[in-house]
């Protein structure tokens, strides 16, 4: 497996380029990975991943895809690379990378907000 994106990494999907401001600001498109897991049938892996946005969904994945580059034939406009990216969430990249924490049906800040991805409360 690929260390590029870890449990507990907040990631962005490619289509969040896409968003207008009011949008961005509703956590449309970012994302925690929860874990990792391989059916028990075919042995094929998927990343289990949480919205933050809207109803706060779990959703699955196969990890090959999910890791994928973007299709640039299907969408030429977009700069992202891969399908899904790590986004800096507080702090720098360092230690206060993780300062937010789900209460209910927001995030909010257990430390310093600067530079953080999240619109938290």
């Amino acid at each position: 497996m690929n260390d590029r994106i870890k449990r507990g990494d907040i990631v962005r999907h490619f289509k969040r380029e896409t968003l207008n401001d009011e949008e961005r600001n509703a956590n449309r498109y970012l994302y925690k990975v929860l874990d990792f897991a391989e059916h028990t049938e075919t042995g094929e892996m998927f990343v289990i991943y949480e919205a933050l946005y809207g109803e706060f969904r779990t959703y699955a994945r196969p990890y090959d895809m999910f890791m994928s580059e973007v299709d640039r034939e299907k969408y030429p406009e977009i700069r992202q690379k891969y399908r899904f990216e790590t986004v800096q969430v507080c702090g720098d990249a360092g230690k206060d990378r993780h300062l937010c924490r789900r209460e209910g049906s927001a995030y909010k800040h257990t430390g310093s907000a600067r530079g953080c991805v999240l619109s938290c409360t």
